[in-house]
């Protein structure tokens, strides 16, 4: 809603005028912002490997500790700022998801969608191109 504006600025004029939503075919009108189809999902015990959360938390599992910078019984956050790990995350939660979904195109079959956001266009202002 009202997309034109950050959050804390929307009015109930910019709310009626933009109300968001989705459609089929996505023209940037007020009322036809995005468009999405499901792809499935995985769940975060799924992620970390975790059969019961109850059972993990039972025998003094934590999935991370901001202050060591590791979990207990748990590595998947272990060096949550470092690049690497973090790559290493994104590279386990594409396996998964690709595991789980055999029938679905690889998320490295996948195309990053073009992006034809044009801010002079959307927002209407003399300025800079934000191409």
């Amino acid at each position: 809603k009202c997309s034109s504006r950050k959050f804390n600025e929307h009015t109930a004029e910019c709310m009626l005028s933009d109300p968001g939503g989705v459609c089929a075919n996505p023209t940037g009108q007020g009322n036809c912002t995005y468009s999405y189809h499901s792809a499935g999902e995985i769940s975060i015990d799924e992620l970390e490997g975790i059969d019961s959360f109850k059972k993990f938390v039972a025998d003094g599992g934590w999935e991370y500790n901001n202050q060591t910078d590791h979990g207990v019984h748990m590595t998947f956050w272990d060096g949550i700022s470092d690049a690497t790990a973090c790559q290493a995350r994104l590279g386990h939660t594409a396996r998964l998801f690709d595991e789980k979904y055999p029938e679905d195109p690889t998320t490295g079959d996948l195309a990053n969608p073009p992006c034809d956001f044009r801010a002079q266009q959307f927002y209407q202002f003399e300025g800079p191109d934000l191409r």
